[in-house]
């Protein structure tokens, strides 16, 4: 193990604390050990170390070794962290208890050696590592499903879930939000010119402008294509709104470059919808803010915006 484990014994017993310690020392290498008479004071030192691995006895003074793991199993400093149960006792009944609250390992004390405590602590460590990697797997899996690969901003799916829950919210607190539609004008010519790499370049670029015109609080998703949402929240004023609407179209105005050429400049059109003005579900929201968006495009300007009314 290239860095030093730091292990915490919790032990009302001075001479069982000289012993285990002394038995963990001698079968590991890089190990440091930091033991506590109490679960008090442990949660004192936890406020300023971190653990590797925690063995713990199954009496303590302050409390029993089965309250204090359930107290720190809804720690989200110690979800993850091995925790092994010690006990004088060696109750089948208790070891399914202590199992059961998420012990990693429960050993008497009559049975510990080197080799028992080696074996259980390093198997701890290992269901650790394999359990983080688990979490991190699920996570990048769970961020693919709501992220645009192309433009890395949140997709269709991400964009319904924050709708909706933006709505159940705003319901209950009785805010108002601003929904902006958005669509690039003339981006089919892009792909038939210059080809699909340059209207991928094209997306990708306009994405991350959209993440710097708006404001930080305004979360920006792409539908799918060459369409795109804003959810504005704290819902903008009239003033703001037209602001907003028009720094993102200043933005589609923007020629954007591929291999040295300028391969878009066609500007774009937005459609502003406003909750619960237009009405109380996403699919009401949704259609206004989309009617807006191509009454927009029908406007004689290639680059325009329309707020329903």
């Amino acid at each position: 193990m290239d860095a030093a484990l730091h292990i915490a014994l919790i032990d009302d017993s001075a001479s069982d604390r000289l012993i285990f310690s002394s038995m963990i020392e001698q079968a590991m290498d890089d190990v440091q050990i930091s033991t506590y008479p109490d679960a008090a004071s442990f949660r004192g030192a936890a406020d300023s170390h971190s653990f590797d691995c925690l063995i713990i006895d199954h009496q303590l003074p302050d409390c029993s070794g089965l309250e204090l793991l359930q107290e720190l199993r809804q720690d989200p400093r110690f979800e993850l962290t091995p925790i092994i149960i010690l006990t004088g006792l060696g109750s089948e009944a208790t070891a399914v208890s202590a199992m059961k609250l998420g012990a990693a390992d429960y050993i008497p004390k009559r049975d510990a050696d080197e080799l028992m405590l080696y074996r259980s602590i390093h198997l701890a460590l290992e269901k650790r590592a394999l359990q983080k990697q688990v979490d991190e797997q699920r996570r990048m899996l769970e961020r693919q499903a709501v992220t645009d690969p192309l433009t890395g901003l949140g997709n269709r799916a991400a964009f319904n879930q924050r709708l909706d829950s933006l709505i159940n919210a705003s319901q209950r607190h009785e805010r108002a939000f601003a929904l902006f539609y958005i669509d690039l004008n003339k981006f089919k010519p892009v792909n038939d010119l210059f080809g699909h790499n340059a209207g991928d370049h094209v997306l990708v670029e306009i994405a991350k402008g959209l993440r710097t015109v708006f404001r930080n609080t305004d979360d920006v998703y792409r539908l799918g294509g060459d369409e795109f949402a804003m959810l504005a929240e704290p819902c903008p004023n009239a003033e703001s709104t037209q602001q907003l609407a028009q720094r993102g179209l200043d933005l589609m105005l923007q020629p954007v470059e591929y291999d040295g050429e300028v391969c878009y400049q066609g500007g774009g059109s937005i459609g502003v919808a406003y909750f619960p003005q237009h009405g109380p579900k996403a699919k009401d929201l949704l259609a206004t803010a989309d009617a807006a968006m191509y009454e927009a495009k029908s406007a004689q300007s290639a680059n325009h915006f329309v707020i329903a009314k």
